[in-house]
């Protein structure tokens, strides 16, 4: 149930997203006017917190469940954002559905937390070529992504950190049943993302016991 998948993301991801949005804040000055693209908003919850209280800034959320498009549509509509930000139902990967509504003058912020792995089950080639078609059609854009920092089973073998074995099991076990591809290491994103022509800003742990890397990425 996609509905259920994203309230669990939501509650591993919440303390690694409001660092995200502060490395965001701390990048651009408070006048510039900047667009956040949530790729896989959620309710919304990311858009609500970075918009507020600032005119120059607007968001896009996007969200392939309904369900979840709907929450998030009366989380903006409760904060009185409506003219702020937009939440487009639609797939992610389908760019023609939604890059329209994007005002490319605008510095613009991609954010993907705990979503970007899920088209690893397409393979390495195809995430690639997402990012170069997105760096391509938004090219002066940054992309900040959120992601599980996985081992392999040697690596879980031999460490002792217990914690760190039970975040691992819980996702080895949940995504195959959810079809999503696997959560990869730290060094792995960074390869993807170089291949596709992005550059690396920063990086920074989100605390423990999540285990959860941010970085920031820039087209040029």
């Amino acid at each position: 149930d996609g509905y259920w998948l994203q309230k669990g993301s939501d509650a591993i991801t919440k303390v690694a997203i409001a660092q995200a949005l502060k490395m965001i804040s701390a990048a651009v000055t408070p006048e510039r006017n900047v667009t956040l693209v949530d790729l896989g908003c959620g309710a919304g919850t990311a858009l609500v917190t970075f918009c507020q209280n600032n005119s120059n800034r607007n968001g896009i959320g996007i969200d392939i469940d309904p369900k979840i498009s709907e929450a998030a549509k009366q989380n903006i509509a409760h904060s009185g954002l409506q003219e702020t930000v937009r939440i487009i139902n639609a797939d992610i990967l389908a760019i023609d559905q939604w890059q329209k509504y994007i005002f490319q003058p605008n510095e613009i912020f991609f954010l993907a937390s705990g979503v970007l792995h899920e088209f690893l089950k397409f393979g390495d080639d195809f995430v690639v070529r997402f990012l170069r078609n997105l760096k391509s059609l938004f090219p002066k854009s940054h992309f900040v992504l959120i992601e599980y920092d996985a081992l392999d089973l040697e690596e879980l073998k031999r460490t002792g950190d217990v914690e760190r074995k039970l975040y691992a099991a819980d996702y080895l076990l949940m995504h195959p049943f959810s079809a999503q591809g696997a959560p990869q290491s730290r060094d792995k994103w960074e390869q993807l993302f170089e291949s596709a022509g992005w550059f690396l800003t920063e990086s920074e742990a989100a605390p423990l016991p999540s285990h959860l890397v941010i970085f920031h990425y820039r087209a040029a």
